[in-house]
């Protein structure tokens, strides 16, 4: 508050720029005054903040939410045993499709091991496609030298 007290009012800061006579002196007064204001406005903001949160008390908010997990599971299952035949089922569902899952996934392993097997029969065949017209091509090249 120390602050509050020690700004000038406006009057006083009006009559210090009339005094040098200036249009500019007047113009940055004013801005100062603005400036000022707006800094005891949010000073004052500030300590009445603060004086909110010492007079609340220490509270958690939002208040945490009370679940009663045992209430629903006896609505949902009517006896334990109904609820363990639900666990039962749904393992051996899960189990079933893992299994699937496995099934497929050596089914694709096994498509794609023969499909790089032809690739490779394929990249064999051609290099040696390759190595048998680079000899044609010298033998024919040979023989148009002997004619030459």
């Amino acid at each position: 508050m120390i602050l509050a007290d020690a700004t000038p009012s406006w009057q006083s800061t009006l009559s210090v720029a009339a005094m040098f006579g200036s249009g500019l002196g007047v113009i940055i007064s004013i801005g100062v005054l603005y400036y000022m204001k707006r800094q005891s406005d949010t000073m004052r903001q500030q300590t009445d903040l603060m004086a909110q949160q010492a007079n609340r008390p220490n509270t958690i908010s939002p208040q945490p939410l009370t679940v009663s997990i045992t209430e629903e599971l006896h609505k949902t299952f009517a006896a334990k045993e109904e609820f363990e035949q639900h666990v039962r089922l749904n393992r051996e569902e899960i189990e079933g499709l893992r299994l699937e899952r496995k099934n497929d996934n050596n089914l694709l392993h096994e498509k794609i091991n023969k499909v790089d097997r032809e690739v490779g029969g394929l990249v064999a065949s051609t290099s040696v496609q390759n190595q048998t017209l680079a000899q044609m091509d010298a033998k024919i090249t040979r023989l148009l030298e002997r004619k030459a």
